[in-house]
């Protein structure tokens, strides 16, 4: 499954001058669970690289054994990582537990860290990124 982040023209600030809006998205022509989920999960609750580091803790607390649950997430977005995998609620909706917000450690983590890589260079119109997670 790939994943591929870029920038998107958010057009022009009156202040700041040209803005770019950081926008990941699944490749495969059956990723619609991956952009709808896990991508949303990476847009709505990590907006740093520090939020992809503290996301990365927990679910690496619950990779080792040292936590059954921990959980991520700010507003309407939140992931639960168990030792089931990352399970993405998007909780405006009412979407909690469902099937197609299942994702497992692994293809998680590989999200994660691509994620955090992206958002610690600079935003333009010619960078973007792309991560296999499977």
């Amino acid at each position: 499954m790939i994943l591929e982040f870029l920038c998107l023209d958010g057009g022009t600030h009156p202040v700041i001058g040209k803005v770019w809006d950081r926008f990941p998205r699944c490749l495969a022509e059956d990723g619609d669970r991956y952009d709808r989920y896990l991508c949303s999960a990476l847009s709505m609750t990590m907006h740093s690289s520090d939020d992809c580091m503290k996301a990365l803790a927990l679910l690496e607390l619950v990779e080792s054994r040292r936590s059954s649950q921990m959980r991520f997430g700010i507003n309407d977005t939140e992931v639960k990582f168990t030792d089931r995998g990352a399970q993405v609620d998007i909780l405006i909706e009412e979407e909690c537990g469902t099937v197609d917000g299942l994702f497992s450690l692994a293809e998680f983590r590989k999200a994660i860290v691509a994620w955090g890589e992206f958002l610690s260079k600079p935003c333009t119109h010619e960078y973007l990124l792309k991560v296999d997670i499977s």
